[in-house]
């Protein structure tokens, strides 16, 4: 990478958060705007889009602030959109043409910013120091929360979440700000008692010390107030973002099993049509086919009372690898019983004329419920891995039921 991209870079390393907090809190304890706030805020703007609410601390170097992501997306796509050849033309027959590190950044740029614009707006947090414990706490379970957001939310639902996030750190952030302008106990007694007249007894002290603590009483009890009002909007955004999230990687989830059932539909017409040249049986056909119904019917049914929860934070694309691989392993299971029942290893009873059927039935059984299946898989372990029976004993003898008594 050459000189050009790497100074892009730094400027939006230059261009965070925290060095525009650090620059508006040294501009206003000398009073006036410096030239190095503004072009600090122009280049956060300029990479992070404009500041939509934000809110700066006065007495300490802390802030948050919620950007407009999408509009400063849009304009890096418009100029990157531009030919990327408009500045190595020339008026010569043979134009100059762009460095090949040039558009590979060029493209990878324009890769970035088609992601930005499906997240509208970024909550951007500095936390104060010092802070009492509850409020640190608060404060950086709101920026735990917003890169989950982040993550996993998009478009109007990820606004909705972000600005639920703000007004509670933005809270937060003015109570931290409060607290630091207010005197320490110890200096507060130390005025009280150089404003006194001078005592040389113990008498005189206690209504010296007894007005700050009072005071600090106070104060840690309204901030324990603000903190349980803040939590409980927190735990609305908390339960906001789960909802929606959950609804966006089931949708990858159900998107995975469409895949699977696509593969496993495939090959089974594959498989059937040429039957005669794979040497399939079509019991064995349809015992896959069945088994990836079954694992389709059990997450249908599931999702139908509510009770499929997912692991958000896998991500969209595992969720839908893990949707994808549950028909398939019906299918595998299907295929397993009927190995297992040709084999002698479960007692199993075909009759004549209703193999295929039977087949079916107890492949669709498997999966659907695969615990059903583990536990009907360990039995025949079992069976596999018992020792040898002596002549004479009943030992080792298999057992056949037939499918009219025997319940699966």
């Amino acid at each position: 990478m050459t000189g050009k991209a790497d100074n892009t870079y730094s400027k939006a390393d230059q261009a965070s958060f925290a060095n525009l907090v650090q620059a508006k809190f040294e501009a206003q304890r000398s009073g006036d705007a410096t030239a190095a706030l503004d072009e600090t805020c122009q280049a956060f703007i300029e990479h992070f889009g404009p500041i939509i609410y934000s809110r700066f601390g006065k007495n300490i170097a802390c802030g948050v602030a919620l950007t407009d992501t999408k509009a400063a997306a849009d304009r890096k796509l418009a100029a990157l959109a531009e030919p990327e050849d408009a500045d190595d033309r020339s008026t010569g027959p043979q134009p100059k043409r762009t460095p090949r590190w040039k558009r590979q950044w060029l493209r990878q740029e324009r890769k970035w910013w088609l992601t930005q614009q499906r997240k509208p707006v970024r909550l951007h947090l500095v936390l104060p120091t010092p802070a009492t414990a509850q409020v640190l706490m608060s404060l950086s379970r709101c920026g735990t929360q917003a890169v989950y957001a982040r993550r996993f939310l998009q478009d109007e639902d990820l606004r909705q979440c972000l600005t639920l996030l703000y007004w509670p750190a933005d809270s937060l952030i003015a109570t931290a700000d409060a607290y630091a302008s207010a005197p320490a106990p110890a200096e507060l007694a130390s005025n009280m008692l150089n404003a006194s007249q001078p005592a040389t007894t113990e008498s005189s002290r206690p209504p010296t010390t007894t007005a700050p603590k009072q005071s600090t009483a106070t104060n840690d009890t309204s901030t324990d107030q603000l903190t349980d009002v803040v939590n409980k909007q927190l735990d609305t955004a908390d339960q906001y973002y789960q909802h929606f999230t959950q609804r966006t990687i089931r949708s990858a989830y159900f998107r995975g099993i469409g895949y699977g059932m696509v593969t496993v539909v495939v090959l089974f017409v594959i498989f059937y049509v040429f039957r005669g040249f794979f040497k399939a049986p079509i019991a064995l056909l349809w015992s896959i086919m069945a088994g990836a119904l079954g694992a389709l019917t059990s997450v249908l049914s599931s999702a139908t009372f509510g009770r499929i929860i997912l692991d958000r934070t896998q991500g969209g694309n595992w969720n839908t690898f893990l949707g994808a691989f549950r028909p398939i392993i019906g299918a595998l299971f299907g295929a397993a019983f009927f190995t297992l029942i040709n084999a002698g290893f479960l007692p199993v009873k075909i009759p004549n004329g209703e193999a295929i059927a039977l087949y079916a039935s107890i492949a669709f059984l498997a999966g659907f419920s695969q615990r059903w299946a583990q536990d009907t898989l360990k039995a025949a372990e079992g069976r596999v891995s018992a020792p040898p029976s002596t002549p004479g004993s009943g030992a080792g003898q298999e057992t056949t039921v037939n499918p009219a008594q025997h319940t699966m």
